[in-house]
């Protein structure tokens, strides 16, 4: 039984992510893919924006979701092979783009410190969470056979609790800050306004499990032709 799904919301999401990877182009999955799954299985309305993502991705039964998806395949080690092995596992993962240059004057980016800056970048997420979100829904993918998912109330940050730094790995003009002790709870990058926020994922989370049965192109194309116009 599901914890942040329903068995029968688990069943049919198996059944569209599984014909997903089962074509021949379905290497990964952008998030406009697995966003248009969730809103099926949810009953509800898939935005289709990609405006920097502060507008929900889905709307279903009155609940505005903001939908994230990213692979653990980088995580893949001895002791993490299959999802069952992540769950307790923390992971970064791109939860916003804030417009903070909307927060910025000009040279601010540079000028102002580390923690000035992180001020700015928690402020625009929080403006975003509490005027847009009700819930963030997560799927992270593992080798294209097995997800986990959960969800959470968006959580509304005290900005002045947290210490930044920069992190040394800027390029060019751009400007990367984390915040500290170590491991970072917040990153932020300028470089597309990146917000990154460490999570654990909850011991549980929905487990979902598929088994692709790949066409071959020309097996997609001659269903294509079958079906009527």
């Amino acid at each position: 039984m599901g914890n942040y799904l329903s068995d029968e919301e688990i069943i049919e999401a198996q059944k569209l992510l599984e014909l997903y990877y089962s074509l021949p182009f379905g290497i990964d999955m952008p998030g406009p893919v697995w966003e248009q799954i969730f809103a099926r299985i949810k009953g509800g309305t898939w935005s289709g924006k990609r405006d920097n993502r502060p507008n929900p991705d889905v709307v279903a039964n009155g609940i505005r979701y903001s939908v994230k998806t990213e692979s653990l395949d980088h995580a893949i080690s001895k002791k993490r092979r299959a999802a069952r092995d992540f769950l307790g596992y923390r992971e970064d993962l791109i939860v916003a783009r804030p417009p903070v240059d909307e927060l910025l004057k000009e040279n601010e980016l540079h000028s102002l410190d580390a923690s000035e800056l992180g001020a700015r970048v928690l402020t625009a997420y929080n403006t975003i969470a509490s005027q847009n979100w009700d819930r963030i829904s997560i799927l992270l993918r593992l080798r294209r056979r097995e997800f986990i998912y959960w969800e959470i109330d968006p959580p509304i940050y005290d900005v002045d609790k947290y210490t930044w730094r920069d992190s040394g790995k800027a390029k060019g003009q751009s400007r990367n800050i984390i915040t500290t002790p170590r491991p970072a709870q917040f990153k932020w990058t300028s470089r597309g306004s990146q917000f990154y926020v460490l999570y654990e994922i909850p011991t549980n989370a929905d487990i979902l499990q598929i088994e692709p049965k790949p066409f071959t192109l020309d097996e997609l194309l001659s269903l294509r032709h079958r079906v009527p116009r």
